[in-house]
């Protein structure tokens, strides 16, 4: 994305220690940064239709995960990740790459050759560049316009059935016809694949369009050195129907120290 994003940060190392449960049993942090205490009668954890959840609290009370932006969440949804300057969007945007990657989903970023997509930062911050299908369009002399070209050569990515993931990324002024939202919304859907478009706008811009399932901000905040905050804000989300948001700490690459 032309502009959005100098590169990809690097995730800080985690200080996490676990805890050590009553009984002796030392749980490790997750891998995504939640906690499972242990249940009275062992570790059986049934899957809540809005997350996870944590068996019989000894009050009654069932608590649904914290949603995160990761694949299990977005699939089968068209979701817009936007950014305005210097943000966190392709920060953001890499690691849903790492956790398609990490889950063996195939992915599929889609861009324009101004985009900001840049190799070999995208391989510091832990993606496999060899299985990676990156498919760049020149900005220059189209006969249709980019999004156009964009959105239909992920059409016929996702037809396939073979990628859990698809990147688009549209730049600044996208427009995204609604019947493009709907057919990549079917696909996304019959598939069980994400659609990730990653736009250049304003915070308080409208979305792409009302198909769009889920529709968050990327925010970078320079905390000293080559440390950097990044957040996630979610406006808009169909499936929670609540706003949320979360943020980590990332280590910039040679470019931002």
């Amino acid at each position: 994305m032309a502009n959005m994003d100098p590169s990809a940060l690097v995730r800080a190392p985690r200080l996490v220690a676990a805890a050590t449960h009553p009984k002796g049993i030392c749980f490790a942090a997750h891998p995504k940064g939640i906690c499972f205490a242990a249940h009275p009668k062992g570790a059986c954890f049934a899957a809540h239709p809005k997350g996870i959840c944590f068996a019989a609290h000894p009050k009654g009370a069932c608590f649904a995960a914290q949603p995160r932006f990761v694949l299990s969440e977005l699939a089968g949804r068209l979701v817009e990740l936007s950014g305005d300057g210097a943000s966190a969007v392709l920060t953001l945007a890499m690691n849903l790459v790492l956790d398609a990657q990490a889950a063996a989903e195939p992915v599929a970023w889609l861009c324009s050759d101004a985009s900001s997509f840049y190799p070999p930062d995208v391989a510091e911050s832990g993606v496999d560049l060899a299985t990676l299908l990156v498919i760049r369009v020149s900005a220059h002399e189209l006969a249709r316009p980019l999004v156009q070209l964009l959105a239909g050569a992920a059409e016929r990515l996702l037809r396939s059935g073979a990628f859990g993931l698809a990147v688009l990324d549209l730049g600044a002024d996208a427009q995204l016809s609604q019947s493009a939202q709907s057919r990549l919304l079917g696909l996304a859907q019959r598939h069980h694949a994400a659609v990730l478009c990653l736009t250049q706008k304003a915070e308080n811009t409208p979305s792409l369009g009302s198909l769009v399932s889920l529709r968050a901000q990327a925010v970078r905040v320079w905390l000293g050195q080559d440390r950097f905050a990044c957040e996630l804000r979610v406006h808009k989300d169909k499936r929670r129907g609540r706003v949320w948001s979360e943020r980590e700490v990332y280590r910039g690459p040679l470019g931002l120290r």
